[in-house]
């Protein structure tokens, strides 16, 4: 694992998006996905443990809604503002689960 600055990574997503044709959606899932299997790895919670996952409203907030639901069996949304383009495109958000 190699740590990058914001700006380097937002270079990568770009070249990622421009050269391989990679929409950022998927990149958002596989990063979201990548990193619900390390926490679990990680710090393995018990069942029935909660965890608090906080979500900003940027994109890496969109990672951590996949975090949530790639990690969590049924997951409790609360949400301050309702999500409008994510809800429609990310597989976790299209059941209306978010509050």
């Amino acid at each position: 694992m190699r740590l990058v600055k914001a700006s380097e990574m937002q270079d990568m997503d770009r070249k990622t998006i421009q050269d391989l044709g990679l929409p950022g959606m998927v990149l958002m899932e596989n990063a979201g996905r990548g990193s619900a299997r390390f926490f679990l790895e990680q710090f393995s919670p018990s069942v029935g443990q909660k965890v608090l996952v906080l979500c900003g409203s940027g994109n890496n907030g969109g990672d951590g809604y996949v975090v949530v639901s790639q990690a969590t069996p049924a997951p409790t949304w609360k949400s301050p503002s309702p999500w409008t383009w994510r809800s429609a495109k990310f597989p976790a958000l299209k059941s209306g689960a978010v509050k």
